[in-house]
């Protein structure tokens, strides 16, 4: 009786653990969530969630990507009103409780592990940049996980409620973005290995392939027998889930909606079928064409700059993992190997499948990663571990300041901004790789004038210095780019993180957007956007993709349509002068607006990081902010007539 109980007490304090390490990552999530100025996708997305409110009027259009926010997030604004915080608090929620999908492995894991895993998951910087930004990709690595969690977690127990957890989580996955298929090829592919690698260790039991096949195809068949139902239980609720998500809301003439069938039943299997083969018809039509023809090269150096920056961590203890695993010990575990495999393709994967080379995709390498790599801290921490116990009191301080010392002065270098990113992340992952790993033994075949104690200090201060490196490279990427400088690309003057993607407007706009929601109400135009750029239809805005107009004005849409804002379109400023609050214009017309507008302050603002897109903003002088506030960072003035300055 009382082993049990310790038993229990034990997996109550992983658990108790775990939930703390989400809580914790739930609260670093949530801190200034909406302080950062919306980037051109989360306004791209943000602003036809909006137009479904408005008007109820929904169909897919792989070009938004999958349904998922357009529900979620309209039952949210819906609740607590819409702002940049309420917008980002689901993906937030999501990366906070990520940490808790460790414990459905807990049977393939030590407890170490799981809590390696878990912190893994709540600290690594792409990670918790990606929580607090409205993506698909977060949640839809956070549901592949869950699922993943849930399948081994049934199979684990034998109890069917794990089944249906893993349909519901299976179809939210779904839900996210059309690249859910990578997840099932890389899923496939790392199953055809595992079952390679059973066909090489075959002739080491006594078997050969046939006898392999037989096997697993004998297991498949107990499988089936033992779930039998509920199999098909858990397909027809992965199946309702996905249709409640796609199917149309009160479509064209032509098509039938959600609605419609909930009140005529016989519409079903209309509704059904627009929601699965069309939906899946529209995604291959526009993603399975020529988005993909770029040089690949390219995308790939960008993904392995994003991983040295953001996960130097999570790559190189996912190696040590993997090969521990593999190698070392008796039995590998095909869960470690499964996810490294996972994690790997998606690191050579996604640069062929991506239409533009962005940071976000390599969650889908760092979430997978992260299991194998919770073996290697566990092994490198043990080493460490064992090494010290050589030790006596005195030399254990020592070896652990002196751990910590190197650790900080490691860190303070990859931190200084003489040092690209690629340098930073090679220094912490290729120097505690190399002196781990080459420079150690040797250490060990010095002259046996070194005592036993003396030579012990070494792999404790390697193991100090590889955790300690690591964790302190990855806090210093969390605080600098989610709390410092969240906008601030390494394409943004002065250079920055390499996580920012190109398109993240500069925080200097925010100015901006407070004087339009501030202006906006209610009575008569609040702002005008002059020059056939920026001038659109607005009916034509209604529904995805848009005009032309409303791409050049990105993320400017969100906003004006959060704060509720009349705008007016005018098309050449020579035929009358614009009247209103705010005027936003080109470099075209900013000459011609200047020596109109009276009595207005100018500034001149980038859209995003590179200055591809600027806008020239004039705002009535008694309704513009401070200049200290208004011409901050990228924000630089405009004269205008009447500026005394």
């Amino acid at each position: 009786m009382s082993k049990n109980r310790s038993l229990l007490d034990r997996v109550d304090a992983i658990t108790l653990a775990v939930v703390g390490i989400a809580l914790v990552g739930t609260a670093l999530r949530l801190v200034g969530l909406g302080t950062r100025v919306f980037q051109y996708d989360e306004g791209w997305v943000g602003y036809w969630i909006l137009q479904f409110m408005e008007t109820g009027v929904w169909q897919y259009r792989p070009i938004v990507h999958g349904p998922f926010f357009i529900r979620v997030n309209s039952a949210i604004f819906g609740a607590i009103g819409v702002s940049d915080f309420s917008a980002r608090l689901v993906v937030a929620l999501l990366g906070g409780i990520l940490p808790i999908a460790a414990l459905l492995f807990r049977r393939h894991l030590r407890d170490s592990t799981v809590l390696a895993f878990a912190l893994l998951l709540t600290a690594n910087p792409i990670l918790l940049y990606y929580s607090r930004f409205m993506r698909y990709d977060l949640p839809l690595a956070a549901f592949s996980l869950f699922t993943l969690g849930f399948i081994v977690r049934a199979y684990d127990t034998g109890q069917r409620r794990y089944a249906y957890a893993a349909a519901v989580t299976g179809a939210l996955a779904f839900t996210t973005k059309e690249s859910v298929l990578l997840y099932l090829a890389s899923w496939l592919g790392a199953a055809v290995l595992l079952l390679d690698y059973r066909f090489l260790r075959a002739r080491d039991i006594g078997s050969d392939w046939r006898g392999v096949i037989q096997s697993q195809w004998q297991t498949l068949q107990n499988s089936i027998r033992h779930w039998g139902v509920h199999l098909i239980g858990a397909g027809a609720l992965w199946l309702a889930v996905f249709v409640f998500f796609y199917a149309p809301r009160a479509p064209g003439a032509g098509s039938v909606g959600f609605y419609d069938a909930l009140r005529n039943p016989l519409l079903w299997p209309d509704v059904i079928s627009e929601a699965t083969v069309g939906s899946f018809n529209s995604a291959i039509e526009l993603w399975g064409g020529g988005m993909q023809d770029h040089a690949y090269l390219p995308y790939l150096t960008d993904t392995l700059r994003t991983l040295a920056e953001g996960a130097p961590g999570i790559v190189s203890f996912s190696v040590v993992g993997f090969l521990y695993d593999r190698y070392v010990t008796d039995r590998p575990s095909d869960l470690v190997a499964f996810n490294f495999y996972v994690g790997i393709s998606a690191i050579v994967g996604y640069p062929l499948a991506n239409n533009f080379p962005v940071p976000w995709s390599t969650i889908h390498a760092v979430v997978p990663l992260a299991l194998p790599a919770a073996i290697g801290v566990g092994v490198t921490y043990r080493w460490g571990r064992a090494a010290a116990a050589d030790l006596g009191s005195k030399q254990r301080v020592i070896a652990g300041l002196l751990g910590i010392a190197i650790g900080g002065i490691l860190q303070t270098a990859t931190a200084s901004g003489s040092l690209t990113s690629v340098v930073k992340g090679a220094l912490v992952l290729g120097g505690g790789l190399l002196l781990a790993a080459a420079f150690l033994p040797r250490i060990r075949a010095l002259p046996n004038r070194l005592s036993s104690s003396n030579k012990a200090v070494f792999p404790v201060v390697a193991a100090a210095l590889l955790l300690l490196s690591v964790g302190l490279h990855a806090a210093a990427i969390d605080y600098q780019t989610n709390y410092v400088s969240p906008t601030n690309g390494d394409v943004s003057p002065g250079g920055g993180s390499h996580l920012v993607y190109q398109s993240q407007p500069p925080q200097s706009l925010a100015s901006l957007l407070a004087t339009i929601g501030r202006v906006s109400n209610g009575d008569g135009t609040d702002v005008v956007f002059v020059g056939s750029r920026l001038s659109m239809n607005e009916s034509e805005a209604q529904s995805p993709p848009g005009p032309a107009g409303w791409f050049a004005r990105n993320p400017l849409p969100w906003y004006t349509e959060q704060y509720g804002v009349e705008t007016e379109n005018l098309v050449n400023p020579e035929d009358r002068s614009p009247n209103a609050p705010v005027v936003i214009t080109t470099k075209r017309h900013s000459d011609t607006l200047a020596a109109q507008l009276e009595g207005y302050v100018g500034v001149k603002l980038p859209l995003d990081q590179n200055s591809n897109r600027v806008v020239y903003a004039f705002i009535e002088r008694s309704k513009a902010p401070p200049r200290a506030e208004l011409f901050s960072g990228q924000a630089s003035p405009v004269k205008t007539d009447g500026d005394s300055e």
